[in-house]
């Protein structure tokens, strides 16, 4: 995805500990209408003024990603912006579970932000660059926040889908015997999911921050969950083809589009990795397996910072920030919209089933689309020596 875009030069991000900027491009006027003869660093200190005493959850949180804020202004205002696979730079990663979930509220909260603000940059500053860049700029951003915030803020659901449609297909191929007596319980097991994610979210959201115990529990049931999803699949899989039959049942579905559009994702990575002969990166997924097995818990971390949009923490300080001018109920409201529609997803399962298909194509979808359109760029665009 970001060799694609890239390609027309659009990064949507230079991360605060790994980029490299040449000031000359930061201090220089620049002719946009909007703000003629000031420099970017000049419109960048306006901004972060501004989103200091923000009250509106959206400034707030927009506050928290100042490198990405800083990257989009430069893109508008400066130039293009290049993705160079082969630099290297070392990082202090977080050593607690609690560190590790303060540190990615900050980033998810924030960055789906800025996925909006990019948007509304680019209508801000629209004739100071092409349509195609416009395009391709826009494009990117809404793609990003389908797949990273709103299809994480459905995880619970999907994931509750997932394994009760595993459990469809081991039932329907009479593989295990526990699968029937699961789906005679299916009512009260969707309402205890439903009930639990509620308490998570209850939790999260008046503590002002993650609990370590109850992310602690969290991960290790959802990864205990997927790891139980990747054997169910494979059992259902088996039986399958030794009957010759497609799963019948609509929850099946689902498995479907998970298996095509996750191979379509590590596919598109494996053959990017094997274009740029980058063989470590390869290496590196293959020894570190059981922590990428980690982001398949990961959206829950996204489902519980939907309840915390209201606590406003900013770098390395803990999460003590207090909320401003109803930003509490605010972050409430949204929190409560999450959770409905999860509750209607796992309560209304079956019907559920027929949709959710759909809406995982529809969010996660684009950025898939947009790995695979890089690979012809790759082979084509000329090599970059500078």
């Amino acid at each position: 995805m970001w060799h694609f875009i890239s390609y027309f030069g659009f990064l949507p991000i230079l991360h605060g500990q790994c980029n490299v900027w040449r000031m000359a491009s930061l201090t220089k006027p620049v002719s946009a209408e909007p703000c003629s003869g000031m420099s970017v660093l000049d419109i960048f200190e306006r901004e972060m003024d501004s989103l200091k005493d923000a009250s509106s959850l959206f400034g707030a949180n927009l506050f928290l990603v100042e490198d990405r804020l800083l990257s989009l202004l430069a893109v508008m205002l400066s130039g293009d912006l290049k993705f160079v696979p082969h630099a290297r730079f070392y990082y202090q990663s977080e050593t607690t579970l609690t560190s590790l979930f303060s540190q990615r509220r900050r980033w998810n909260n924030g960055s789906a932000t800025a996925h909006i603000e990019a948007v509304r940059l680019i209508y801000r500053f629209w004739g100071n660059r092409s349509f195609t860049f416009k395009l391709v700029a826009g494009a990117q951003s809404v793609a990003q926040f389908g797949s990273d915030f709103a299809l994480g803020c459905i995880t619970p659901a999907l994931q509750f889908h997932t394994f009760m449609a595993c459990i469809d297909a081991l039932a329907e191929e009479e593989v295990m015997s526990l699968s029937s007596a699961v789906l005679k319980h299916d009512a009260i097991i969707a309402m205890s999911v439903a009930a639990v994610l509620f308490a998570f979210m209850l939790v999260h959201y008046f503590s002002g921050r993650g609990v370590s115990g109850v992310l602690a529990t969290v991960t290790t049931a959802c990864l205990a969950a997927s790891i139980g999803c990747v054997l169910f699949m494979f059992m259902a899989l088996v039986a399958c083809l030794r009957s010759f039959c497609p799963t019948p049942h609509s929850s099946g579905r689902i498995l479907m589009t998970i298996a095509i559009m996750s191979s379509l994702n590590y596919l598109s990575f494996l053959a990017h990795s094997l274009i740029h002969r980058d063989l470590e990166s390869i290496a590196l997924v293959a020894t570190h397996l059981p922590a990428c097995l980690f982001w398949q818990a990961y959206g829950w971390f996204t489902t519980l910072h939907a309840s915390l949009l209201h606590a406003i923490s900013w770098g390395n300080r803990p999460d003590d920030t207090k909320a401003r001018n109803g930003m509490c109920w605010k972050s409430g409201v949204l929190a409560t919209v999450v959770f409905v529609l999860n509750f209607l997803a796992i309560v209304l399962r079956k019907h559920a089933a027929e949709l959710m298909p759909y809406v995982y194509v529809i969010l996660a979808g684009p950025i898939v689309l947009m790995q695979l359109m890089a690979l012809p760029l790759r082979v084509l665009a000329p090599k970059d020596s500078s």
